[in-house]
């Protein structure tokens, strides 16, 4: 069934999100962390070293499961409404696709409401995230450089407790890489 109310329905979305975080943290930071587990379910998304939108789901099957369906049977056996899962499917899908985007769309001014930015919109959006703090594509871009910080889905709150949060880069600011020829000249 649909949520019954508005409040019903913000709620629901709002421990959808928290779990389905929580629950990533730990499975994406354990699939890192564990040499089986990161060749066998999450290897295949990280060969894409520079993420873009069309590299968002580029993963092995048994990721997916592990990552993402293991929650929607989990919330779907506890009663969450068919409306949430659709909005929390769709909006999920959306912010992924950013998120891996490889740009900064916050500061992007709305057509015909210029007072309001993307921010603005994916934070009522993603309701925890005015309480929890957002994962950022910088972020999200150093967790695809550097693989060991930046495990959050959509919020940092757990990589700030258990150490493992990296700012990332400043948006525009670009890493200078020596050719290999100029490397191994210094040494």
């Amino acid at each position: 069934p649909d949520s019954t109310s508005w409040v019903q329905f913000a709620v629901w979305t709002a421990i959808v999100g928290v779990y389905w975080d929580a629950h990533f943290y730990f499975a994406h930071r354990w699939a890192h962390e564990n040499k089986w587990a990161y060749t066998f379910f999450h290897k295949t998304h990280h060969l894409v070293k520079d993420p873009n939108c069309f590299g968002a789901y580029f993963v092995t099957y048994q990721s997916h499961i592990l990552l993402e369906q293991i929650v929607v049977f989990i919330m779907a056996m506890c009663g969450m409404p068919r409306d949430v899962f659709m909005f929390v499917m769709y909006y999920g899908t959306i912010a992924t696709y950013l998120e891996h985007s490889g740009y900064e769309f916050g500061h992007m001014k709305l057509p015909f409401v210029p007072y309001l930015k993307m921010d603005h919109v994916m934070m009522v959006l993603g309701l925890p995230t005015v309480f929890l703090s957002g994962v950022s594509v910088a972020e999200h871009d150093w967790h695809h450089e550097k693989f060991l910080q930046n495990y959050g889905l959509s919020f940092k709150y757990l990589d700030k407790i258990f150490g493992t949060y990296h700012p990332g880069r400043v948006p525009g600011e670009q890493q200078l890489i020596k050719p290999k020829s100029e490397v191994s000249k210094s040494e």
